[in-house]
């Protein structure tokens, strides 16, 4: 008999939905005889106007490249106050609507919703899997006391067992049934936990911090799509693209939002970069973004040339043409970039979850780190002379992991499966 394996996802950004699917694929490829897989979010399990609102904003702040807005709203005033108040309300009531499908493994990739996860697993003594969609876990809802951890990096590893699973958060749990009292005695726990002792207890972990556990965690190195794993014909990507030039390739990107992030460092680059340069800025759904650069295309024989792109499912035949990728430093996309092989130009400015991602461009040498649009200018023009010194680097990573698609898939399915280990 299969086993049914629910993937639990949530709609913010791009990445959870991608890795989920990602995940589906490769159970269903290795194992289409073991297992019977489910897809759902949380939304799906709880329609609320206070998720959809949520979700939005979170969209919305990334979309206008409003960061340290949604910083303080979502990595600090959402973890720190209205988790706790999800974890003993909406968690539990979540979860039960998960008894439906009886699910024997439940693998995550919703940071935010595993402890409930954790909880509800615990309870009915099944076997739970978080995918830690980040570069890194850098925060406590990222992780669960008693799940099996998947993640990109060893780096990763590393931040996931610098967590004291002692604490409240983690030691306990909340089910549907759990009395009033508890619950309460909970949420001052939390609250005492984190604001009273905060200076102890920090909802945010970096790299480097002493280890306090032992969870079980696994690196299988970078991972997307199984299309970013094959060689393609880049002459014949730039002849659908119709790129008649041998100019230098630049892809700026910011997930499937595109954003203001994309129209600010096109038309920089257009009016300040001293040289031939193709730009392939992918807009995504933004419309607005995407009419306002289509203006600069016209100009046929401009030396920078600019090729605004609406949502594209091919997005890794793109990225194979880049020289360089331009990108806000979020997870999906820095690890699409490396994928490719291509140096990465970050911008300095993101959400501490995805600190990460400047973390490991910073000790591996994958690219530059660039503040403002003067420095935007400089890393670009020292990374198109250098780039096979990036992407040597890039190749050297890689080489710490299974090198292609097969044994990076291989890890996921035997973990899963049970046949487990640690890194």
């Amino acid at each position: 008999m299969k086993k049914k394996v629910l993937i639990f996802y949530i709609e913010t950004g791009t990445g959870h939905k991608k890795v989920a699917k990602t995940i589906a694929k490769i159970l269903k490829e290795y194992g289409e005889n073991k297992f019977e897989i489910i897809q759902v979010s949380a939304t799906q399990l709880t329609p609320s106007k206070e998720m959809d609102i949520i979700e939005w904003i979170w969209n919305f702040l990334l979309k206008k490249n409003m960061l340290k807005t949604a910083e303080f709203l979502y990595n600090f005033l959402l973890r720190l106050v209205i988790l706790p108040f999800l974890d003993i309300t909406i968690g539990p009531s979540t979860t039960k609507k998960i008894d439906r499908f009886n699910p024997d493994i439940i693998v995550s990739t919703a940071a935010g919703w595993n402890k409930a996860l954790n909880d509800y697993c615990q309870k009915k003594q099944i076997p739970f899997y978080i995918f830690i969609t980040e570069a890194f876990p850098h925060f406590t809802d990222t992780i669960g006391k008693d799940a099996t951890h998947l993640c990109y990096f060893k780096e990763s590893c590393s931040v996931a067992k610098s967590y004291d699973l002692n604490l409240p958060y983690y030691s306990k749990p909340i089910y549907l049934e759990t009395k009033t009292k508890e619950r309460i005695k909970y949420l001052l726990n939390h609250f005492y936990t984190f604001f009273i002792r905060g200076h102890k207890n920090k909802i945010f972990r970096p790299l480097g911090e002493v280890q306090k556990n032992n969870v079980k965690c696994v690196a299988v190195g970078p991972l997307a799509d199984k299309k970013f794993f094959i060689p393609l014909d880049k002459n014949l990507i730039k002849e659908k693209l119709e790129i008649k030039n041998n100019f230098s390739t630049v892809v700026i990107m910011s997930g499937g939002i595109g954003g203001s992030f994309i129209l600010k460092n096109a038309i920089t680059i257009k009016k300040k970069y001293e040289g031939n340069l193709n730009i392939i800025a992918m807009c995504g759904n933004d419309i607005k973004c995407y009419q306002k650069l289509k203006k600069y295309s016209k100009d046929k024989n401009s030396r920078i040339n600019i090729i605004p792109l609406k949502f594209v499912d091919n997005v890794n035949e793109i990225l194979s043409l880049a020289d360089v990728i331009i990108c806000r430093a979020s997870s999906n996309t820095f690890i699409e970039s490396l994928l490719s092989k291509t140096p990465v130009m970050a911008s300095s400015l993101t959400t501490s979850n995805d600190d990460g991602c400047l973390e490991m461009i910073t000790k591996y040498q994958l690219g530059k780190i660039f503040k403002n649009q003067n420095q935007l200018i400089t890393s670009l023009k020292k990374i198109i002379k250098n780039k096979e010194k990036y992407k040597n680097n890039i190749i050297s990573l890689f080489e710490q992991y299974p090198t292609d698609y097969q044994g990076r898939k291989k890890i996921i399915f035997d973990t899963i499966s049970g046949n487990e280990f640690n890194n």
